[in-house]
């Protein structure tokens, strides 16, 4: 088995919620049941590590008390990058490989978590990430038009993630994307997670960059393809809908 980690800061205010995001429910359910009912059918983690910030810790406990966990507090809210870096601060024992997921995406299947589990373990790489093809950026796609867009060579290696602000209008067509779903070798990521740079903009550290520091180390990115209906997160009360009428037809 491998440790799962689950990013579940942060909370829904762009729909009007203070709760939590993770927490927002979708038919009575809350959003982070779904994604760790998906890691437990799919049996590749006993006991998923849950990163909370100080100010929901309480909130996310009292809401997975019927779920076996790990937590992990970030203590400061300086992006993905660093909330990744606050399990390696934690006294948590963890595995050889690390699968690290956000925790407002529940769509993933227990298929999807297996498959990328086997690729990352039949691979020599020490980094295995989900892409994802989307036909275009439009109604139901729409919301995908914000995500990274998968940079490749002549090779079709990957070479880049290219956050759509930092984004040519030539680079925003690009229509695979980062869902934000990975599988790393755990001591490759511990020695290299203080790595990545802040973020002029942004003032945080993005765990997205962890990807330009494989390849400067020209490190091999193994990847996976999934379908884009997998991977709708939740942002808005737009994104909400659409992954209600995902989970209601599966």
């Amino acid at each position: 088995m491998i440790n799962t980690i689950i990013l579940a800061a942060g909370k829904g205010t762009r729909m009007k919620s203070e709760m939590p995001k993770v927490l927002i429910p979708v038919f009575g359910k809350p959003i982070i049941h779904y994604l760790l009912d998906s890691i437990l059918k799919s049996k590749i983690s006993a006991k998923p590590i849950i990163v909370v910030s100080p100010d929901n810790q309480e909130q996310i406990k009292a809401s997975l008390k019927n779920y076996s966990c790990y937590f992990a507090v970030q203590k400061q809210q300086l992006g993905t990058g660093q909330a990744v870096a606050s399990v390696f601060e934690s006294n948590i024992k963890l595995t050889e490989n690390l699968m690290v997921l956000y925790g407002d995406h529940p769509c993933y299947s227990p298929e999807t978590l297996q498959k990328l589990n086997k690729a990352h373990q039949n691979s020599k790489s020490p980094v295995t990430m989900a892409t994802t093809i989307v036909p275009e950026f439009q109604d139901a796609f729409e919301c995908f038009y914000s995500f990274g867009r998968i940079k490749k060579n002549s090779a079709n290696e990957i070479i880049a993630i290219i956050e759509k602000a930092n984004a040519t209008e030539e680079e925003k067509q690009i229509e695979e994307v980062n869902p934000g779903l990975y599988v790393f070798n755990t001591r490759w990521l511990k020695q290299n997670i203080k790595k990545i740079k802040m973020d002029k903009n942004k003032k945080e550290y993005y765990l997205t960059d962890i990807i330009a520091v494989a390849v400067e180390q020209k490190v091999k990115i193994n990847s996976v393809a999934m379908s884009p209906e997998e991977c709708f997160g939740v942002n808005t009360m737009k994104d909400l809908k659409q992954v209600e009428r995902f989970l209601q037809t599966n």
